[in-house]
């Protein structure tokens, strides 16, 4: 598997995840410490700042370090 395909389906296994849980305080990735709009508490947000189940994820940049 490429690292692309890899991307691919980490990002579909995370949107999956986002969209069963439906509240963000079930999810692993919860922290209500973090930058919110409001609504989600996430701390893998992408640069744009959305969160893996809104349209146009981007988790490669959701991935880049501090």
């Amino acid at each position: 598997m490429t690292a692309l395909e890899k991307q691919v389906k980490v990002k579909e296994v995370l949107s999956r995840q986002c969209g069963w849980y439906g509240k963000c305080h079930y999810c692993d990735f919860f922290a209500n410490e973090d930058n919110t709009d409001g609504e989600y508490f996430c701390v893998i947000r992408d640069s744009e700042n959305r969160v893996p189940f809104q349209h146009g994820y981007d988790i490669a940049s959701a991935m880049i370090s501090d």
